[in-house]
């Protein structure tokens, strides 16, 4: 009978420390999480009236998008134009980095040099990169006068400041920094693949082109298929630097730079409604991306089958 009453006896003190253990996070995720979502996803479906008071309930904000999207005047189509390019040039230098990669993991001539050249840029803070990059592309710095030499200009062009080459310097900027994350997960996606594997391709003549195409590739499928999702999942929000380089000024606005540009410019005017219109482009952008995710996941399952090993 006593034994039977002391395990039925709770540990009141492991009670309370467990729940005050929880306690802060659950209410951080409930709060700052679910009820920021929900609030921020019904903010999408009303306006408020001139005087600030009264909800008016509607799809007025995603039309508004649609209308601002057509107006060939409208900063947005812009936006959503070099974002797509910005996706485009991330979809192509996708299997370049794996490319770069793979060389760096075959050991070529001074791999070592070229590993921490890549790798640099991404231990310096951002902000630092972006000063020489800027410094290096200015006016008084050779790319500038190699551009005035090669389109034969009167006078140096300052190239982040000129709608002609603003676009292209940024993107050039965005390359620079593509390969040191993924250089690090396809090197360690290399080096588990077992060594009689490749000596077994090699016995039976591949060429490193074959090896790549037709023994690594299948390999490391698997962190192959969730990078390209991850990539096209993030297709809105492919951007690069281009805030700390042009502001989104001579052409080079980006859809990630104009949501914040909305939001920063909104703090002056309290009664702005642009959280509302912001949010319903949220929930557009969000639901095309999730149908991307989906046909991605669906092609990228039909080209090879996953491999144990």
């Amino acid at each position: 009978m006593s034994t039977t009453l002391k395990a039925k006896k709770v540990n009141w003190s492991r009670v309370i420390f467990i729940i005050c253990f929880i306690l802060v996070p659950t209410i951080n995720f409930l709060v700052f999480y679910v009820y920021v979502n929900f609030d921020g996803i019904l903010m999408a479906f009303y306006n408020y009236d001139k005087q600030y008071i009264n909800k008016i309930w509607g799809l007025d904000n995603f039309r508004y998008f649609f209308e601002d999207l057509l107006n060939q005047s409208d900063g947005i189509r812009l936006a959503f134009i070099n974002t797509f390019k910005t996706f485009l040039i991330n979809l192509i230098i996708f299997p370049w980095g794996i490319a770069v990669s793979y060389f760096l993991y075959k050991k070529i001539p001074f791999y070592n040099g070229f590993r921490v050249l890549f790798f640099l840029p991404s231990i310096i803070n951002g902000i630092i990169t972006v000063v020489v990059y800027k410094n290096f592309v200015s006016v008084e710095g050779p790319i500038a006068k190699l551009v005035q030499y090669l389109y034969k200009l009167p006078e140096t062009p300052d190239l982040l400041g000129d709608p002609r080459f603003a676009n292209t310097f940024v993107w050039v900027h965005m390359l620079w920094l593509s390969f040191p994350g993924d250089m690090i997960i396809w090197g360690g996606s290399f080096a588990r693949i077992p060594d009689g594997v490749i000596e077994s391709g090699r016995i039976d003549g591949a060429n490193w082109t074959t090896e790549l195409v037709k023994i690594i590739l299948p390999m490391i499928w698997p962190t192959f298929a969730l990078k390209f999702i991850m990539l096209i999942s993030s297709v809105f929000g492919a951007s690069g630097a281009v805030f700390l380089l042009t502001g989104g000024d001579y052409g080079t606005m980006t859809f990630s730079a104009w949501q914040y540009i909305q939001i920063r410019n909104s703090s002056k005017n309290p009664r702005s409604s642009i959280y509302n219109y912001v949010s319903a482009i949220g929930i557009i952008v969000t639901l095309v991306s999730m149908v991307l995710v989906v046909i991605g996941k669906w092609v990228e399952s039909k080209i090879f089958v996953d491999v144990d090993y």
